[in-house]
């Protein structure tokens, strides 16, 4: 065997390792991130740093083997991320691993074979490594190869404007957001984003980046169909997208309950809400749908902003007709800061996991399954804990039995499928149709109220459910024909000013404007930063969570300004601008008659 020495094998071994994650991402993203130059300086100059064990310690291989175990393990971990959140993870949630004990077989359901390569590879190094010459301490080899490669590495990105600009520029780009962990290294991308985060101090042209866009976005009113004075009850159905909904496999309807819904007479049904929920994915749809802003690009708004001044569909509530506000959860107060972020929105009661008699499980980790909680939720509402009869109110209720990997109990299948079908399709609707089950009685108790006239009920989806599982169910000949391409969550409005279908494509952001609008909130002076779906100037597109527009068709002179806006949002809500944002904007918006 050619014997080497142990520091130029580890130094090779090392490269390897980022050269093979970046092909891995890039097979399950996009290979555009491998035709910059940065992408092979900064993998050598990763590489060299990560060889330091071998140049000081060069008789002790083991202590190689871990460093290169604990890089592989982070490689990984934001492989399995990625699956469920289509984004690298984001530099703080590094410190919410806790957040993970909460979600673990969800975790567990997002592994792949290939996750085990970058594994082999690092223990095939130590094998090999162990069978070189041991050639003495390699210290001033490794800085100057350091120096070198960090130099060629920093000229590099000179010509993209710094790694910083570079990063910053795809990731306002939809075909290269997911491009920076790759050209930059999963460490340059993080670092990029606690730099962005770090400076307190808004700059001239961020704060007039945002007074542009907000001078540009339109802010209009439908007086026509105000529903002023009446209570408003939201339910975000976990992970509940748009295809089930009329759906029948092997003569089993999938969901018989919300198909009911949609054909009443007084529903608006809007089944194309395009996913825009960032790394929160719940929470974020909560920014989404109950603020009108869209998710911070790189952290959670609710970890890292929880105390920002936000301007909620709860608060506009109690200004416009004194409601008292509830949120209703399965998940512990401290999950993705949940209570913290609440009360600050203008939540006056909440309630979590100890709130509920927990007999009644469903999902990994268990949490009260959906049977059990809107039954629960209705006898507290009868027995006049919560919302009682003739209380102007604004419920939120959030449920979970949706949650991946959709694992229903036997003895609650209602939906008995017999063919054979891609990973999770069957296991999906299931749910589904479980979740459609569970709702029905509550849906019902709600209309058999003595002020059911007075109540307004939306039902939504807090996000997209497919996420990695969507590709191998449109590639299956049958359930292609079945599951759409765009990851659409349906939004219905029961007992609607303006019922009828509205079958055109919608953002979560413009669900806020439109609540706003059926409430009669008219006075209320933040409009969010999409439009209402009952609008004339609703651009009938929108933007999804991975940065592309739909329709895809779609190209007109507003698609800048919707490109633009979750940046926007983002240096809105990382320096807490919205106060001085609404101070400078006129004192009410124009509004439009239709």
């Amino acid at each position: 065997m050619i014997r080497t020495g142990r520091f130029t094998i580890a130094w090779i071994v090392s490269v390897l390792i980022f050269f093979t994650f970046d092909l891995l991402w890039s097979a399950i993203t996009t290979f555009r991130a491998m035709s910059f130059p940065p992408t092979y300086f900064f993998a050598i100059l990763a590489g060299t740093i990560i060889t330091l064990p071998s140049a000081v310690f060069p008789r002790r291989p083991s202590v190689q083997l871990v460093v290169w175990i604990a890089v592989s393990g982070i490689m990984v971990a934001n492989f399995m991320y990625y699956r469920t959140y289509f984004t690298a993870i984001p530099a703080r949630s590094y410190l919410l691993v806790g957040n993970l004990a909460e979600f673990g077989m969800s975790v567990w359901d997002s592994i792949s074979w290939s996750d085990i390569i970058l594994p082999l590879e690092s223990l095939a190094g130590y094998f090999f490594l162990r069978r070189q010459t041991c050639s003495g301490n390699k210290f001033r080899i490794w800085f100057a190869a350091t120096v070198i490669s960090g130099l060629l590495s920093w000229l590099s990105s000179k010509p993209y404007g710094g790694s910083g600009h570079h990063i910053n520029s795809m990731l306002q780009e939809c075909y290269y957001t997911t491009c920076p962990p790759v050209v930059y290294t999963l460490a340059g991308s993080v670092v990029s984003q606690l730099a962005a985060v770090s400076d307190d101090t808004v700059t001239p042209d961020s704060r007039t980046q945002v007074m542009q866009w907000m001078e540009a976005h339109s802010n209009s009113v439908t007086d026509s169909i105000a529903s002023s004075g009446k209570s408003l009850v939201v339910i975000f159905l976990e992970s509940f997208e748009s295809w089930p909904i009329g759906l029948e496999v092997e003569g089993q309807v999938v969901t018989p309950f919300i198909n009911s819904l949609v054909s009443d007479s007084l529903t608006s049904f809007m089944p194309k809400i395009v996913t825009q929920v960032g790394a929160g994915r719940s929470i974020d749809a909560q920014l989404l749908m109950l603020a009108g802003m869209l998710p911070l690009e790189h952290d959670v708004a609710a970890m890292t902003h929880s105390d920002n001044t936000y301007f909620t569909i709860t608060k506009a509530m109690k200004e416009g007709v004194g409601a008292r506000s509830y949120l209703l959860t399965g998940d512990k107060p401290s999950s993705w800061n949940q209570a913290r972020i609440a009360y600050n929105a203008g939540v006056d009661t909440l309630l979590t996991a100890s709130s509920w008699d927990m007999t009644e499980k469903i999902g990994h980790p268990a949490k009260i399954a959906d049977g059990a909680l809107f039954e629960q939720a209705a006898e507290k509402m009868k027995r006049g804990e919560i919302f009682p009869i003739g209380e102007k109110a604004f419920v939120l209720i959030v449920s979970y039995s949706g949650h991946n990997p959709w694992i229903i109990p036997a003895e609650k299948h209602s939906l008995h499928l017999k063919g054979k079908y891609p990973p999770k399709f069957a296991d999906y609707i299931t749910a589904m149709n479980y979740v459609d089950r569970s709702l029905k009685p509550f849906v019902h108790y709600l209309r058999s109220r003595p002020d059911a006239s007075d109540i307004v009920i939306v039902i939504t989806g807090d996000h997209e459910g497919l996420a990695s599982y969507r590709e191998g169910i449109l590639s299956d000949s049958i359930t292609s024909r079945i599951v759409p391409e765009n990851e659409f969550t349906p939004l219905l409005i029961i007992n609607s000013p303006r019922p009828g279908l509205f079958d055109f494509v919608a953002g979560q952001v413009d669900v806020f404007p439109t609540l706003l609008d059926i409430m009669g909130l008219n006075d209320y002076p933040w409009r969010g930063m999409g439009t209402s779906i009952f609008s004339d100037s609703h651009p009938r597109k929108a933007i999804g969570r991975k940065g592309e527009m739909v329709p895809s068709d779609s190209i007109t002179t507003s698609d800048t300004l919707l490109g633009k806006a979750r940046h926007v949002s983002d240096i809105i809500i990382r320096y807490d601008l919205l106060p001085s944002v609404m101070s400078a904007r006129p004192a009410k918006s124009d509004k439009l008659s239709e």
